[in-house]
């Protein structure tokens, strides 16, 4: 009886410890049913086993008493932070103490923004206000920097806006990003990008930059490849050389607001600078905020002999000419 006794001892003994082996381990080791980053929120005055039990409900846990070992285990119960969370796929609950006991609010408040090549201040500043920025301290430091911002960026054109020079890219800011952070960021992509050669080969030629991203931000908003990027580009500054208005849809477009395949009678009679048809020579400021590959192309023109362009409706083939009857004639082919 003695002898079975014991065995029994030794037998439970054996299992206890076993046991704990098995719940130090998982303890140390398991990992949350959860498929996907999931966030959650620790309260100021939060106790650890209301956290534990919340782990355990979202799936970042398996159970919550792994967390309260391991708490006490490692003497962690008075060291937990208050704040806003997220736990990645695959954390242990090692992971876990560790990231609300030494790291506080950790929530990735991170928002990526895309502005597309040829987008207005005003359509960003709209984009910023959809996705929860300040939009319209966004538009009014574009439309009126300040001297100290202006003075930031030797770039910049004295006494005039930042059209133009707001870099369209993939950005990320910050949640709690200011109006004016994301425009120090948007200015400093543009110096980034528009590089000191591009700059040297500007005034190489005889131009300023402010000449080049006026002509760059027109040609963005008439065709889209490259290649007719650069045959425009050349088309332009033939008609500025003999005095011949731009005639461009992207300028009439930036002062009326709209975006017509073509503009009608009235359109083309509104007294503005930015009437390309009406007024001969370059608008007075960038019409939208071109991308690198316009700019390019400007600085970098196919040299042409063509004075004319249009573009089909719906191919987006553009057609070039070097006659106005030509021009005629293409208008007809493609039954503009």
């Amino acid at each position: 009886m003695k002898n079975t006794i014991h065995k029994l001892f030794w037998a439970m003994l054996l299992l206890m410890v076993v046991c704990g082996f098995v719940f130090h381990y998982q303890a140390h080791r398991s990992t949350g049913a959860n498929e996907q980053e999931t966030s959650f929120v620790i309260e100021m005055g939060d106790d650890v086993v209301i956290v534990a039990q919340t782990l355990e409900d979202i799936g970042v846990i398996r159970h919550k008493e792994y967390l309260l070992y391991y708490f006490w285990k490692e003497k962690l119960r008075s060291k937990m932070l208050a704040g806003e969370y997220v736990v990645p796929v695959g954390a242990t609950v090692p992971d876990i103490a560790h990231m609300i006991t030494t790291l506080g609010k950790v929530k990735n408040d991170d928002v990526k923004l895309t502005f597309p090549e040829g987008w207005t201040a005003l359509m960003m500043a709209e984009h910023l206000t959809d996705n929860g920025f300040d939009g319209d301290v966004f538009l009014a430091i574009a439309k009126e920097p300040s001297d100290e911002l202006r003075g930031a960026y030797d770039f910049l054109p004295a006494e005039k806006g930042l059209e133009g020079y707001l870099f369209p890219n993939t950005h990320i800011f910050d949640r709690q990003a200011t109006a004016d952070e994301i425009v120090r960021k948007l200015l400093d992509d543009y110096d980034k990008q528009v590089t000191n050669e591009l700059r040297t080969e500007v005034n190489r030629q005889g131009k300023t930059l402010e000449e080049v991203m006026i002509m760059a931000s027109v040609v963005e908003g008439e065709v889209q490849s490259e290649k007719d990027r650069k045959l425009v580009a050349s088309l332009f500054e033939n008609r500025l050389e003999i005095g011949q208005a731009l005639q461009s849809d992207a300028t009439l477009e930036y002062v009326l607001k709209n975006n017509k395949v073509q503009h009608d009678a009235k359109d083309l009679s509104y007294d503005s600078p930015y009437n390309t048809y009406m007024y001969p020579g370059l608008p007075p400021t960038p019409v939208s905020n071109p991308g690198l590959e316009s700019i390019e192309a400007v600085i970098y023109p196919t040299p042409s002999e063509n004075f004319f362009f249009l573009s089909n409706p719906e191919t987006g083939e553009t057609f070039f000419a070097i006659t106005h009857d030509e021009h005629i004639a293409n208008k007809v082919k493609n039954g503009l």
